[in-house]
């Protein structure tokens, strides 16, 4: 880390208390797993903390829970707006009610829990070194635990370190928003913190934070992620959103992580994958009359051709293929059109 990231952090351990977590829970229509979520911020060993609930005009039981909770306990905090909005404006909008003060964030959605440790065991991690911008650990996720690629001995990982074993393939080693802390600052310095033109915009969050600073990671499972059949994350799955955002991340991240090979190849890995997938979309009939997959993939485009400001040729390659392919859905409506006209 150079002398500026040291002036950031003097000037951010002065006015902020390092042992304050804010926990942040966006939700919409999470009454079936909140009060258990609220419960084990409730049970935590660290009893230094707030927590913000931001609810995203639910529909549910969700506003009768989270006021209960909030009147029992000043910690509490909920806030509602009555206009819907995406799932990543409803985080920035949790993530803009954070104190000033507080030293961390910890986010925590609606249907996933801590551990009774959790907080206690990331605020040691994070202690480890004054150029931490995020912690990380174990994770259960449904019947697995994963973020496990760390070697044992050591708890303080370079950045940039971490960053290579993303982009290159070799494990994901941050997990998604309820697995990690970050530090206030690095919250506060960007608005809105999280790019709501991302699926995946927790990823880049991690990878932006960890191109400045290094990451605290506890060798123990520390939250729990519920796997359900109707969220954000299946959807993400069934759109295949993952193949075009990681060819962005590469395009981002990479020129300053890897090697010009490193990068090269991991980019020329990614194009491929994201045009051989979309290959296999193309001859089946129903992705041609899935609006909200062509739409996804088109934005998606938009984004790779912003992003290719060095020219690859690779990632101009995709982009027209991809392009061509989803055309036959447009030529497929004008067809239909012309059969019911005719």
């Amino acid at each position: 880390m150079n002398a500026d990231s040291d002036d950031a952090y003097a000037r951010w351990i002065d006015r902020v208390d390092p042992t304050h977590v804010t926990i942040v829970t966006p939700v919409r229509n999470g009454g079936d797993y909140l009060e258990e979520s609220i419960l084990s911020a409730l049970r935590q060993t660290h009893k230094n903390w707030s927590l913000v609930i931001m609810d995203n005009a639910s529909t549910d039981a969700t506003r009768d829970i989270a006021t209960r909770f909030a009147a029992d306990d000043p910690r509490i905090k909920y806030v509602r707006s009555e206009q819907f909005v995406g799932v990543i404006a409803n985080h920035n909008r949790g993530f803009a009610l954070v104190g000033p003060a507080t030293g961390w964030v910890k986010p925590l959605h609606a249907d996933d829990i801590l551990f009774p440790s959790c907080l206690e065991e990331m605020l040691e991690a994070a202690s480890l070194s004054h150029t931490i911008g995020l912690v990380s650990a174990y994770q259960r996720e449904g019947d697995r635990v994963h973020l496990t690629h760390l070697p044992l001995d050591r708890q303080v990982f370079e950045g940039r370190e971490i960053l290579h074993l993303n982009l290159t393939g070799i494990g994901n080693v941050t997990g998604g928003p309820t697995a990690v802390m970050y530090r206030s600052d690095v919250v506060s310095e960007r608005t809105p913190f999280e790019e709501e033109e991302l699926e995946h915009a927790d990823t880049d969050v991690a990878f932006r934070i960890l191109s400045a600073h290094d990451l605290g990671f506890v060798h123990q499972v520390l939250s729990f992620a519920r796997r359900q059949g109707n969220t954000q994350t299946t959807w993400s799955a069934r759109m295949g959103t993952w193949l075009p955002e990681n060819i962005l991340f590469i395009l981002r991240y990479g020129p300053n992580t890897l090697t010009a090979d490193e990068w090269r190849s991991a980019l020329r890995v990614a194009v491929r994958r994201y045009v051989w997938h979309q290959a296999k979309q193309a001859i089946r009939p129903s992705r041609l009359a899935d609006k909200e997959f062509y739409d996804y993939h088109v934005r998606a485009l938009q984004l790779l051709r912003d992003a290719n400001t060095s020219n690859q040729l690779e990632v101009r390659w995709a982009t027209r293929v991809v392009e061509a392919l989803l055309a036959r859905r447009v030529v497929g409506e004008r067809v239909q059109r012309l059969t019911r006209d005719a």
